[in-house]
């Protein structure tokens, strides 16, 4: 990630504005790649259309590998929010912090399972 020269002025005068005491929110992650759930790969995994994401690539040493989430894992819930798109787990995930632990509610070889992952 990186921030146009032309922006960086601006951050900077942004961030000596912010009040000492105010906490500046840290973006947190699983440190995986997901894939909707199309027609195609419900069938596949008999499950209905747009129910949760595919884990399509986790990042070594990320939250989600640690945790033991594998590559074909279908993540159907975060801290009981359910998943529908690709979308949805930044979204839940933003109002935790790092270092925060969350249920993940997966599917793996036809069965239904729940991990912990801690947020980084």
């Amino acid at each position: 990630y990186s921030i146009p020269v032309d922006q960086q002025g601006i951050l900077i005068a942004n961030f000596r504005d912010l009040n000492k005491t105010q906490k500046v929110p840290i973006p947190v992650h699983f440190g995986i790649e997901v894939m909707e759930v199309d027609a195609i790969i419900a069938k596949q995994f008999g499950i209905a259309e747009h129910q949760g994401v595919l884990v399509n690539r986790i990042v070594d040493e990320s939250p989600a590998r640690i945790a033991g989430i594998q590559r074909g894992d279908i993540i159907v819930s975060v801290a009981g929010v359910p998943i529908t798109g690709k979308d949805d787990i930044p979204k839940v995930v933003a109002h935790f912090n790092t270092g925060d632990s969350v249920n993940v509610r997966i599917l793996r070889n036809g069965k239904i399972d729940e991990v912990l992952i801690k947020l980084q």
